[in-house]
């Protein structure tokens, strides 16, 4: 474009004139047609997506898909063996401990304590003290008390009533003391009962009236707890590592299900939505046969599943290694803290996006550039970020519902249906917000080019003026050489003509003189 001709003439490449007008102008047709097709695939992904196809696949509870230790405590579980598990747990921790089956399995292990020299020896005392034999005089102690094994909430959860009973009598775990001793220790922490006042002698503590040894004590202690305790975390992490091997691999398989198959249907709502577009423009009389219509549907989708199956297979198998990591990622959270299922289903999500992510860096399309890159990332993430949000409002949007009356039957139907809608807008906004701040960097990028191009375009033309006036001082140079050759070649001729021409000059006067001479004579 040009100002009055008197004025500044200001040239815009044609180009960055196409941006500006895409920029600062209303959106035009094809541009409104274009975010009426986009927020229409965003509800599709929705819809197929985390509020859709995710609800008749995945049953997400509280604390996720495997029970842990956190949750178990409160009651928290996640399958109904593991209900069962906890109700025997509470039970135990009630009632009184029955002992009958870890006495039994005492008298198979342990019927004789002997020592290689044949006699008792106690186990809690300074080596070599021996017990008296006869009746009622040594007995077989537990370190870690049999009730606390029994009542441990790890045992519960990931050991049966005989793992429990095989747990309390390792050898780590019972010793040959006094009968008197172990009647008076019961099922107390051997620590805390040897520093705690003997019943009949206040003055003295147990560990000094049974006169035990305080450092044999300490040893046998832990090696008792530890072995214990080793037994019943190897129980948990067996039982929680077998559930994660199974709960994972169906997160993996069902979000590999999702993906794939929202991809199809997603394909086939597309398609299926531009038939009735097709039918809404030309009618029913002016439309082909609503039958074959159907068949080219289904040709299409076919022909789509032979053109795409191996996209659907990668997209399938990278959103399955997501699912089971969010299976890992969720037991780890619920060990320390107790998640909703939504939370659950939101730490699904959010894996998936950053798996996305995080392909995108690793692989990105030939032909994207970093700054692509960079966006496409915080698009993906910003995407999540959205979904989660509207996971998060799916229970309040439940409870608002719930109290209408009118719409308090069908609350749990419709709160999963507008939280996707307010979901898929959120996303879809973000998304358009990104494409926004592209195109304006883009401008940006395009103004800088067009400056530094103009720069470069003066300095050029300074460099020709350079030259010129460089070629035109060396013009003149030689012209003045030349010039000066030529003076004073000429210089030198006149010089010459002038020597000449007194010579001349001379001979003709001297040839007067002569005539003088010769007239003076006559």
């Amino acid at each position: 474009m040009a100002m009055h001709k008197d004025d500044l003439i200001i040239d815009i490449d044609d180009q960055v004139e196409v941006l500006l007008q895409q920029i600062n102008s209303a959106p035009n047709q094809r541009q409104q047609r274009d975010f009426v097709e986009s927020f229409q695939n965003m509800l599709i992904d929705q819809v197929l997506g985390p509020f859709g196809l995710s609800r008749a696949l995945f049953d997400d509870r509280d604390g996720g898909a495997i029970t842990s230790m956190h949750n178990f405590e409160k009651g928290v579980v996640a399958n109904d063996s593991d209900g069962a598990r906890h109700a025997q747990w509470t039970r135990a921790n009630d009632s009184n401990f029955e002992r009958t089956d870890y006495d039994a399995q005492l008298d198979k292990r342990f019927p004789d304590m002997k020592s290689p020299d044949g006699k008792y020896h106690d186990g809690y005392r300074k080596p070599g003290t021996e017990l008296p034999e006869g009746p009622r005089t040594a007995a077989r102690d537990h370190l870690v008390p049999a009730s606390e094994v029994e009542r441990s909430s790890r045992g519960h959860l990931a050991q049966t009533r005989e793992e429990r009973v095989q747990t309390a009598t390792q050898d780590q775990n019972v010793v040959l003391t006094s009968f008197s001793m172990n009647s008076s220790k019961g099922d107390e922490d051997l620590l805390v009962w040897a520093q705690r006042p003997n019943s009949k002698d206040p003055s003295k503590t147990n560990a000094e009236t049974y006169d035990l040894d305080d450092r044999v004590l300490k040893e046998k202690h832990r090696e008792a707890k530890a072995a214990v305790e080793g037994a019943q975390k190897k129980a948990v992490l067996m039982k929680q590592g077998g559930e994660l091997l199974v709960e994972g691999g169906k997160a993996a398989g069902y979000l590999a299900l999702r993906q794939a198959l929202g991809m199809i249907l997603k394909d086939v709502v597309q398609g299926l939505i531009d038939d009735v577009r097709y039918l809404v423009r030309e009618g029913f009389n002016g439309a082909r046969s609503l039958l074959e219509m159907v068949q080219d549907r289904l040709q299409a989708t076919f022909r789509s599943l032979r053109e795409k199956w191996a996209e659907y297979l990668k997209e399938g198998a990278s959103a399955g290694l997501s699912g089971f990591f969010s299976t890992l990622i969720t037991l780890v959270i619920n060990s320390f803290i107790t998640t909703a299922k939504n939370i659950v289903t939101l730490i699904r999500e959010a894996v998936l996006a950053l798996a996305r992510s995080i392909k995108v860096i690793v692989a990105p399309p030939a032909d994207m550039t970093k700054g692509e890159i960079a966006f496409e990332v915080l698009r993906l993430l910003s995407a999540a970020l959205a979904t989660c949000v509207g996971l998060a409002l799916e229970e309040t949007i439940k409870k608002a519902l719930e109290s209408i009356a009118l719409l308090a039957p069908v609350a749990g139907e419709l709160a999963p249906i507008i939280a996707g809608i307010i979901t898929g807008s959120l996303t879809l906004f973000t998304v358009l917000a990104f494409d926004r701040i592209k195109d304006a960097i883009a401008f940006r990028n395009k103004q800088l080019a067009d400056v530094h191009r103009g720069q470069s375009i003066g300095l050029l033309k300074i460099k020709q003026t350079v030259l010129m006036l460089d070629s035109a001082n060396k013009n003149m140079t030689m012209t003045a050489q030349t010039l000066r050759i030529q003076f004073e070649e000429s210089w030198i001729g006149v010089q010459e003509s002038r020597e000449e021409t007194q010579r001349s000059i001379a001979s003709y006067q001297s040839s007067v003189r002569a005539l003088d001479n010769l007239l003076e004579q006559f």
